[in-house]
């Protein structure tokens, strides 16, 4: 090609698939070019139809190496043993407080314990906290990366949508009648479509009602924030109505106006104070001569 980039699509699966009345609408328009070296290191570029049932363009896969090594996406590490996500802690208290033995639950004996009665007492309280937290929170883990508010509803509706576009493709394929299918298909996806915004919406509105009341638009400004940040003034008003024409004009211009010279005459207090600045300190003694 003219700009050196190459086109790294492969098979004759098409990208796009567009479905009127009685007839499907086929077509490859999405194209991935790369650079010659970029080039010879992707591999496996396929069409997977099934990433975003809801459009009309399918999704697009492939792998790209580096010095013969796969990129892959890193996996999340955590710190954190249990995955409470979703937990009621107000619930969870109750809980643990009837799990407590009662000898760990009367907190009136602590003052009086010495430094080897403290330290068993807190291995026993950690310990008690440790075996109910295995019992009722589960393990942290490695998972895919997930939308926060998919769900089983969203998951259901896609697979719905998926089995329906595999069955219209066996269909074309067969020779039989596409016009229920078609249909079907056009139906589900609205449904899916509609799902989706319904519940990416909710979440936020969660998100947002979750801000603490001292900062609630702290989190959420800065996602939906669009504005420049403020500048300076380019150029400003003078005194005499006239406009600054450069950053140091309007710099020269706004320290005059608030830290203006000193004038000999600004004050009468300030004109005594340097007239005495001048006459030798009245009423004080000779400084001893020097040895």
């Amino acid at each position: 090609m003219t700009c050196n980039l190459t086109v790294c699509n492969t098979g004759n699966h098409p990208t796009f698939t567009s479905t009127t009345v009685d007839t499907i609408h086929e077509s490859i328009v999405d194209i991935t070019l790369a650079s010659g070296r970029a080039a010879d290191r992707i591999a496996d570029w396929k069409v997977n139809p099934d990433i975003c049932p809801a459009s009309d363009h399918h999704g697009i896969e492939f792998y790209y190496y580096i010095k013969k090594r796969i990129l892959k996406k890193q996996a999340k590490l955590t710190t954190f043993k249990y995955a409470t996500s979703g937990t009621c802690w107000n619930e969870f208290k109750e809980k643990l407080t009837d799990h407590l033995p009662l000898e760990i639950k009367d907190h009136n004996r602590i003052s009086n314990m010495n430094s080897t009665e403290l330290d068993n007492y807190i291995h026993s309280l950690t310990n008690s906290i440790q075996t109910f937290c295995d019992d009722q929170l589960p393990c942290s883990r490695p998972r895919e990366a997930r939308c926060p508010w998919w769900n089983d509803d969203l998951e259901q509706s896609k697979a719905k949508v998926i089995k329906q576009h595999h069955k219209l493709s066996r269909l074309k394929r067969q020779g039989r009648p596409l016009d229920e299918a078609i249909a079907l298909k056009n139906s589900l996806r609205l449904e899916y479509s509609k799902l989706f915004s319904e519940y990416s919406n909710k979440h936020f509105r969660e998100f947002c009602n979750r801000q603490g009341k001292e900062d609630v638009w702290a989190v959420t400004n800065r996602i939906i924030k669009t504005a420049p940040a403020p500048q300076p003034p380019t150029t400003i008003q003078k005194p005499d109505g006239t406009f600054t024409q450069t950053p140091i004009e309007t710099a020269e211009a706004i320290l005059h106006k608030f830290f203006p010279d000193d004038t000999p005459d600004t004050r009468q207090a300030h004109l005594e104070h340097r007239i005495q600045s001048n006459l030798p300190p009245p009423n004080t003694p000779n400084e001893p001569p020097s040895p």
